[in-house]
């Protein structure tokens, strides 16, 4: 299971195509974050984007595993296909946990720094971006796996114009300010169970589809 998520990581972070793409996206984070200091733009740095992009990996090592055919690969190793499924899955929540420590750090400058909002609101969204990146990455494996990379790409590009488009819409028509006033609680709670059910959904479903797919 280790060899499977080094090799994971590698696909993500050692590939100079996928390193480029990966890095490029964080950089323009970066860049947002260095010139725009207002609320609109944490909330949807935090809320909004890196939920999005934490929740890429298995788009990656799919892309590379179908292009070498790693999947017959592994196949005959000494692993059940539980075991590998579960690995994939690991690998893409140590790195979600990656991307919650970047964003948190974000939170950091916003709070102390710039000062564009309170500590315990800014917690507040980025708590909500956890919970949104774990729905995200269940329903984008989910969907790699029975789509296949190429589509399932397709679907994770289509959800991330949903969800921005959904929060610049909110933004818009409701104000960043009354979205800050609502009474979140309730909301992130079952938000929260509702993700962690997407996952145990999307884990199930994945190891169905590949057990299929592979047997």
């Amino acid at each position: 299971m280790k060899g499977i998520i080094l090799k994971d990581f590698y696909e993500t972070f050692c590939i100079k195509k996928n390193l480029f793409e990966f890095l490029s996206a964080f950089a323009f984070v970066v860049l947002i974050v260095a010139f725009m200091k207002n609320l609109y733009t944490f909330i949807l740095i935090v809320g909004v984007t890196l939920p999005l992009i934490g929740s890429s990996p298995m788009q990656y090592s799919m892309e590379q595993d179908d292009i070498s055919g790693f999947n017959s690969i592994l196949l005959t190793y000494p692993l059940s296909k539980k075991k590998i499924m579960l690995a994939k899955y690991l690998s893409c929540f140590l790195f979600l946990v990656g991307s919650w420590i970047f964003s948190f750090l974000i939170m950091l400058v916003y709070v102390y720094v710039y000062k564009t909002i309170a500590l315990y609101p800014a917690l507040e969204i980025f708590i909500a971006g956890m919970i949104v990146s774990l729905a995200v990455l269940s329903i984008c494996n989910m969907g790699l796996m029975i789509l296949g990379s190429k589509k399932g790409t397709i679907l994770f590009i289509a959800i991330t114009i949903l969800f921005c488009a959904g929060y610049v819409f909110s933004a818009l028509n409701i104000g960043v300010e009354n979205i800050l006033l609502l009474d979140k609680h309730l909301l992130m709670l079952i938000g929260a169970v509702i993700a962690i059910i997407l996952l145990f959904i999307s884990y199930y479903v994945s190891l169905k589809v590949y057990t299929k797919r592979y047997s």
